[in-house]
């Protein structure tokens, strides 16, 4: 009987072991998505602020959000909207690009399946692009660090 409890107690715990390897593998592939944005450029994560320039935006104050899965471009009046967007397929060291995949309406719905691209610029700001779906760019500027 003591036999049989050990082999039982010795089989949870390589099931254990193999649960938690699992675990910590998922989780790693969980971290490596969210942390796209910041390998596209550990210096670009943060909140940035600045007034759009493009014609889309009528030059309304804008706040950049990347941080962790928070990937988004805030405007303020006159356009009180919010565009979230894709974590970057493929980030390089100082800039990505990303599709938009939700708006909270408003003007902002013109970037419905649109795309952004933000760099990293040499003076320490960033700069953004956010073209439609038919190529056209809704909105750009440069923004600085507001964290």
């Amino acid at each position: 009987m003591a036999t049989g409890i050990r082999q039982t107690k010795k089989r949870f715990g390589v099931f254990l072991l193999a649960l938690f390897t699992t675990l910590a593998l998922m989780n790693a592939g969980c971290l490596a998505q969210a942390g796209s944005v910041a390998a596209a450029g550990g210096d670009m994560q943060g909140v940035w602020a600045g007034v759009a320039s493009g014609s889309g935006s009528r030059g309304a104050a804008v706040t950049l959000t990347l941080r962790g899965e928070i990937r988004k471009i805030l405007y303020r009046s006159p356009l009180n909207c919010a565009v979230a967007f894709e974590p970057p397929a493929a980030p390089s060291a100082n800039s990505f690009s990303a599709g938009v995949y939700e708006t909270n309406g408003g003007r902002c719905d013109a970037m419905i399946d649109g795309q952004v691209a933000v760099r990293l610029e040499s003076g320490g700001g960033v700069s953004y692009t956010l073209t439609k779906s038919d190529g056209k760019v809704w909105d750009q500027g440069e923004l600085r660090r507001a964290d």
